[in-house]
């Protein structure tokens, strides 16, 4: 609503301004949030980024709803820009709080579905209350949202109080707290160029779900689409449990997410089954996406997963706005589903491409694991440590 707001004061000029302006701080907030865990624990992250965000929050819905249109834009654009460092960063620390309490991806898998599920019931809200209401209480209601959107920090705070996330080791202090095979772990960045490309490539349609809907089905139709999104995100922890059971947290699973993520929209503009249908596929593969990015990040931070999450988080956010900008100029010179046809075959291409890889590892790994046992010459007690280190390896 606010977005809204500021395009019927300032024009879409303005709105690609403070785009821009969000993007300075999505790619300012993972050094920000590395300089802040070097000096604090995640009990402190999380208060203070939780404070601040509920601040900037504030300021940025009395700048467009008090201010207006004579509100200095680059106060504006400040003022997105310290929102959007303080956003990403603490949702950064939350999963980094997240990971601490969880193993494997279902649990990174479940925060970023149940994150993904409000905000796309939140669409739905939007769209749909609005039309109930009478002329009088649109203003009145904008407020009441508003409020919503301040207290919504309170969580993350509350959190805080039950951090467990320590103070980051010193950058000199070499790579503490990895202990685990070498071939076990994709490194850190694979997997942050690896987020950024799946989601240029397929998050585009998702994060455009209700400008498409209303283009290409009408204004009712959002609701809808908000309901599919929804129920698809929630469904997003058992897609991404089963991705590693079959295929491994690999590039290979991240490629078929984002397939998931973008190849029913070849077919939405059809009908609105089919839009409510790619919404709810998509909604799915986005949240296993981010929990299998989240967990090969925390695998590959070591002691530094907050870092680690923050760069991999940045990253992905910087690709999915890449995609949101790049996407309406595509579909105006082409279609919605030709585009989404092309972005589906690319990702098809790039996943056929990494299986031999995929398959030279297990053959890799499985000669590893045939290692020669301990000479009987050596020692009882050397015997044994030798097969306690066996199963590590294997």
């Amino acid at each position: 609503m606010l977005v809204l707001r500021v395009q019927a004061q300032h024009g879409l000029a303005v709105v690609g301004l403070l785009t821009a302006a969000a993007l300075v701080g999505v790619a300012a907030s993972a050094p920000a949030l590395s300089w802040l865990a070097h000096r604090m624990s995640g009990r402190g992250v999380l208060a203070l980024t939780a404070a601040g965000e509920a601040t900037a929050r504030a300021v940025v819905a009395v700048l467009v709803l008090v201010g207006g249109a004579g509100v200095p834009l680059p106060v504006l654009a400040l003022a997105v820009v310290v929102l959007n460092v303080l956003t990403w960063s603490g949702y950064a620390a939350m999963r980094a709080e997240v990971a601490a309490v969880s193993e494997g991806t279902k649990g990174l898998s479940w925060y970023a579905a149940g994150v993904g599920a409000v905000e796309a019931a939140g669409v739905a809200v939007a769209a749909v209350v609005p039309l109930l209401l009478p002329d009088s209480l649109h203003e009145p209601f904008t407020w009441v949202a508003a409020a919503a959107y301040v207290v919504a920090l309170a969580p993350q705070l509350l959190a805080s109080f039950g951090a467990r996330v320590p103070q980051a080791p010193a950058p000199d202090a070499g790579s503490v707290g990895w202990s685990r095979p070498r071939w076990r772990r994709v490194r850190l960045p694979v997997v942050t160029t690896a987020g950024a490309a799946v989601m240029v490539l397929g998050s585009g349609p998702l994060l455009l779900a209700v400008p498409l809907a209303q283009e290409l089905h009408g204004r009712a139709s959002v609701a809808l689409v908000g309901t599919a999104l929804t129920v698809g995100t929630l469904a997003g922890p058992a897609l991404s449990s089963l991705l590693e059971r079959r295929v491994g947290n690999r590039p290979f699973a991240w490629l078929l997410c984002g397939t998931a993520m973008v190849i029913g929209w070849v077919v939405a503009p059809l009908s609105l089954v089919a839009l409510c249908a790619a919404a709810a596929l998509g909604g799915a593969a986005s949240a296993a996406a981010e929990g299998l990015f989240d967990d090969a990040a925390r695998r590959s931070g070591g002691a530094r997963v907050t870092q680690a999450l923050a760069g991999a988080t940045s990253a992905r956010a910087l690709g999915s706005a890449a995609a949101t900008a790049g996407l309406p100029l595509l579909v105006a010179a082409s279609s919605v589903s030709a585009v989404a046809a092309g972005c589906a075959a690319v990702l098809v291409v790039a996943a056929t491409a990494v299986v031999p890889a995929r398959a030279r590892g297990r053959h890799a790994i499985a000669g590893a694991g045939e290692l020669p046992g301990p000479s009987p010459a050596l020692p009882r007690s050397s015997r044994g440590r030798a097969a306690a280190v066996s199963p590590s390896i294997s």
